[in-house]
């Protein structure tokens, strides 16, 4: 099976017939899921930089059928932030095409089907 990480000798404890242990499953766990997230944060970041231009790619596509409009101050900010949560997502789904499992990626489009179709938001605490 292909990984993304090189395996360093004594990293973990395999057995003499390539079993590895509890231990050294974890650390593998460990490294994938820091290896992941400092990725999907570096996307992010970067799309969170250009997140006003994509916005107004977003609102020329539709052609003027829509104009966002801030009422609260942190309205803004929010939408950037999805704007580029969104972006990082569809960019790390290319990287990563054949290295996520099936089931995963439609979790996470699940995730981002139902924020985009549920208007929902948590109440203001002021």
């Amino acid at each position: 099976m292909a990984t993304l990480f090189k395996h360093r000798k004594g990293a973990e404890a395999m057995g003499p017939d390539g079993s590895m242990t509890l231990g050294g499953h974890l650390k593998e766990l460990r490294n994938r899921v820091v290896f992941c997230a400092v990725l999907y944060a570096v996307a992010f970041l970067g799309f969170l930089a250009v997140a006003d231009q994509l916005i107004n790619v977003l609102t020329a596509m539709a052609s003027g059928a829509f104009e966002f409009i801030s009422i609260d101050p942190q309205e803004k900010l929010i939408q950037y932030f999805r704007v580029a949560l969104i972006a990082a997502l569809i960019l790390l789904r290319r990287v990563l095409r054949g290295r996520i499992s099936l089931r995963l990626q439609y979790a996470l489009w699940l995730l981002v089907a139902v924020r985009l179709l549920l208007p929902i938001s948590l109440p203001n605490p002021m």
